[in-house]
């Protein structure tokens, strides 16, 4: 007769989904409702291994597969606010499944507004600059 591993059922590391991910309904909720209203704020915390990215990656999943658009941007070693900002577009442009300078080029495209780009006489960074058209 074989003897049955009784290994512990719950993951315990990972993002966590599926049959595995449990009892976070009313969590998982609120977070597919934040991520539905533009204008809502949300602070999740907890102490460590507690489930926070596991639920926040179900609720992005959860809004992605309902015809919505939400997205995860790892910020935690970003170190300028440039670095912050490519990482939020690369996070967007994976998610809508357009490469980011086509994305801008669409939203901008829908506001009608004509975006150039300058130089910096000082620094030669191109800056940009808009005007409504």
């Amino acid at each position: 007769m074989k003897k049955r591993s009784l290994g512990n059922p719950f993951r315990i590391h990972g993002i966590v989904a599926g049959n595995y991910f449990t009892n976070r309904d009313d969590e998982l909720k609120r977070l597919v409702h934040a991520l539905n209203d533009p204008g809502s704020k949300l602070l999740v915390y907890s102490p460590r291994r507690m489930g926070k990215t596991s639920t926040v990656m179900n609720a992005i999943n959860t809004v992605n597969k309902d015809g919505g658009y939400a997205f995860l941007a790892d910020l935690s070693t970003a170190s300028t606010a440039v670095d912050m900002a490519n990482r939020i577009l690369a996070a967007a442009s994976r998610i809508i499944g357009k490469k980011w300078k086509n994305f801008v080029t669409d939203v901008v495209s829908r506001l009608n507004v004509m975006v150039s780009l300058t130089p910096d006489p000082t620094t030669g960074i191109p800056l940009p600059s808009s005007a409504w058209r």
